[in-house]
């Protein structure tokens, strides 16, 4: 008789166990990597909107400066929160640039107030300073603090810029 040589089938304690630990291992790292993706779309869709939204009210501001007639508020020397521009259309006149619940607010003559900035994002500060010279036509600064929308206080949300520029009445003839 020849003794049965017993053939090795499945695992040993140790083995299982080994590879259990490793496939835990990549599965939590596939997982945080994945989190992380999740979180930078986040962040760059909050960044893409605050930019977008702060070009847009920007150029929006700037374009009625230069169009207008002149400056009515605020005065030579002083900043407001409020802009108000005299225009050559009679139609339009005035047009006024305002911040109320965060949003900025335009009105052309006596038309309606319509809402410039997006629901997606806050305006945290606006601010208009007539910096203009005795005897031209007209220069305004326009600073802006611009926030993503962030209710839940989200870090990947959490985007915030300030943005500066100046625009000068153009004459016409």
């Amino acid at each position: 008789m020849t003794p049965s040589i017993r053939t090795k089938r499945g695992f040993t304690l140790l083995e299982s166990i080994l590879y259990i630990s490793i496939f835990s291992v990549m599965v939590l790292l596939l997982g945080r990597i994945g989190i992380d993706m999740l979180l930078s779309r986040a962040k760059t869709h909050a960044l893409e909107t605050v930019g977008t939204n702060t070009s847009f009210l920007m150029e929006q501001i700037a374009r009625d400066i230069e169009r207008s007639a002149g400056i009515t508020m605020p005065v030579a020397g002083n900043t407001a929160t409020t802009l108000s521009l005299s225009m050559n259309d009679p139609d339009e006149d005035p047009v006024v640039f305002t911040i109320a619940s965060s949003t900025i607010y335009r009105t052309a003559g006596s038309g309606k107030a319509i809402r410039l900035s997006s629901s997606a994002v806050d305006i945290d500060a606006l601010t208009f300073t007539n910096i203009s010279y005795p005897d031209t036509p007209g220069t305004v600064r326009t600073v802006m603090t611009i926030a993503a929308y962030n209710p839940e206080g989200e870090t990947a949300y959490q985007v915030e810029e300030t943005s500066t520029t100046t625009a000068n009445v153009r004459i016409t003839p």
